[in-house]
């Protein structure tokens, strides 16, 4: 569990930058775009392309079959690996008495 957090964090993280990096990038189509209308506005008919004004798409990342992690208490993680330690030696001592 604590390695498919660690991943999710990673993941989250990497998208993060990358919706950061595709928001900046359209700021600066942005940005063309009014300098372009700006020069070269005034010499367009409106009817000839109305959807030259048009802004540039916002992108959305969303997660499909979201892999839900409960948050373990460190105390229950102990427990649990002291159950799996003690359960291993009964096995290995009952292996070890039926080669006997």
């Amino acid at each position: 569990m604590d390695r498919r957090k660690r991943t999710r964090e990673i993941v989250t993280e990497e998208l993060e930058h990358m919706l950061g990096r595709l928001e900046q990038l359209r700021d600066e189509e942005i940005s063309y775009r009014e300098r372009f209308f700006q020069d070269q506005g005034q010499y367009l008919p409106e009817d000839l392309c109305p959807f030259l004004a048009d802004l540039p798409p916002k992108y959305l990342v969303q997660t499909i079959d979201d892999d839900l992690l409960p948050d373990l208490e460190p105390s229950f993680v102990a427990e649990a690996r002291k159950n799996i330690t003690t359960m291993e030696g009964i096995i290995n001592s009952m292996e070890r008495s039926n080669l006997a």
